[in-house]
């Protein structure tokens, strides 16, 4: 989240509706496993994931991202690229 950003809807809410969206993944992590997605983190209010091209073998490395839940669902979801090893942006 940018640092001028502020959360304007209450915390609470936001959680609920981050786990509401992790679970959702979670139902399906095999299939999405399987299609090259893997979760990296999940703790609120960031998601990390890992994407693979699962078709190459050895699978590389897409790229990987972090979601960022603050203020969901008033603004739209926050996506920054991530250094997968370190987290970096």
């Amino acid at each position: 989240m940018n640092e001028a950003n502020t959360q304007s809807i209450d915390v609470e809410v936001s959680k609920k509706k981050f786990d509401h969206e992790l679970g959702l993944f979670l139902k399906r992590q095999n299939q999405y496993r399987q299609d090259g997605t893997i979760l990296l983190s999940a703790v609120f209010p960031n998601i990390e994931l890992l994407f693979l091209a699962p078709q190459m073998k050895p699978a590389p490395v897409v790229f990987s991202v972090r979601i960022n839940f603050e203020n969901y669902d008033l603004e739209p979801l926050s996506i920054e690229f991530i250094d997968p090893f370190t987290g970096e942006p």
